[in-house]
């Protein structure tokens, strides 16, 4: 696969905010201010967003795209 192949489709919709919600939980993060400017800057829904972008790399992890430390065995 080219790295293009291995984009989920999805990837290029990510800014959009469709409104789907799943169950969520309040957490308290620590984000550099430049990353959190770039998503505030798309306007309202940046948290939706970075969820968006966070469930993406999630699922590369978990389609074992994206290799991690816990692959280092491999």
């Amino acid at each position: 696969l080219n790295q293009a192949e291995m984009i989920p489709n999805d990837w290029h919709l990510i800014w959009q905010d469709t409104g789907e919600r799943g169950e969520t939980q309040r957490v308290t993060i620590r984000l550099d201010r430049d990353v959190v400017r770039f998503f505030k800057a798309m306007g309202p829904g940046y948290q939706t967003r970075m969820n968006r972008v966070l469930r993406a790399f999630m699922l590369t992890r978990l389609a074992r795209i994206v290799d991690g430390p816990e692959d280092a065995a491999r």
